[in-house]
């Protein structure tokens, strides 16, 4: 299905997949069929391969920068978009799935009104632009544990924000699975860290092994996120994840030799 919006100057289509796994059967196909934001021509561009991310070009017809952005559903976000399986069921189905759209390359009102959906029911302090800081990794999350129907809880960390969820643990299996769905993520993660890392992206990195350790004890992770932050000369902050990787793992050289280096300096 599919639903037209006017924002950010121009009138976008989103469009919708059922599921990420329908999306990325439809990637398998090449580019997908669009519309340009600004001249309307239906055309042909590569969309994110990842969905919850986007990817800058040009339209081929009239040469403006657009981006093409991807969204996974949460309810909040079906909800207020209204996202339904047609007349035939009546049934909101769109929870899960994944939503694309073709924008001007600066899209700050549609961050704001993605921002505004996502913190539906959050803190008042949250702020509203959440996909406007770095990456839209955060909203990729909300969506994906939006299925479970849980509370959460969005962390500022001034580039970047965080999340982490309200588990139930008087729901023994829905917590049971929540909490699987967390590791599944976490390793999706470290593994995108450590190439942000070796591309010397280190913001990116920083922000990947940050997540990971707002959710568990991970000495890996904070290891990691401590190399991040020295690589972008946070002295103080890559000192104190150094220190909390040693307490929880006393046994990690790299970890002593990394601090030695600060201290010496």
């Amino acid at each position: 299905m599919a639903k037209t919006i006017k924002i950010d100057g121009v009138s976008a289509i989103m469009h919708f997949n059922s599921s990420v796994a329908s999306y990325e059967m439809a990637l398998k196909m090449g580019p997908s069929n669009s519309e340009c934001c600004f001249c309307g021509n239906p055309v042909k561009l590569y969309p994110p391969k990842k969905p919850g991310d986007s990817i800058s070009g040009l339209c081929p017809i009239c040469k403006r920068a657009v981006e093409y952005v991807t969204i996974v559903l949460s309810k909040e976000f079906a909800e207020y978009f209204d996202v339904r399986g047609g007349t035939a069921t009546g049934k909101q189905l769109g929870i899960g799935g994944v939503m694309h759209i073709v924008l001007p390359k600066s899209h700050p009102e549609f961050d704001n009104l993605l921002g505004k959906i996502f913190a539906n029911d959050t803190d008042q302090r949250t702020p509203t632009n959440l996909l406007s800081n770095m990456n839209p990794e955060t909203a990729l999350l909300l969506g994906i544990f939006g299925i479970f129907d849980v509370r959460p809880l969005i962390m500022n960390y001034g580039n970047y924000y965080l999340f982490t969820l309200d588990i139930p643990e008087n729901d023994k299996p829905k917590a049971s699975k929540i909490k699987a769905e967390m590791r599944t993520q976490a390793n999706r993660l470290m593994k995108e860290g450590y190439e942000h890392l070796e591309q010397s992206q280190f913001e990116k990195a920083e922000y990947c092994f940050n997540q990971v350790s707002a959710w568990f004890y991970e000495p890996k992770a904070y290891l990691a996120l401590a190399l991040s932050l020295l690589n972008q000369g946070k002295f103080e902050d890559g000192e104190k994840w150094l220190r909390m990787t040693i307490e929880i793992d006393p046994q990690n050289s790299e970890a002593y030799f990394q601090l030695g280096n600060i201290l010496d300096e």
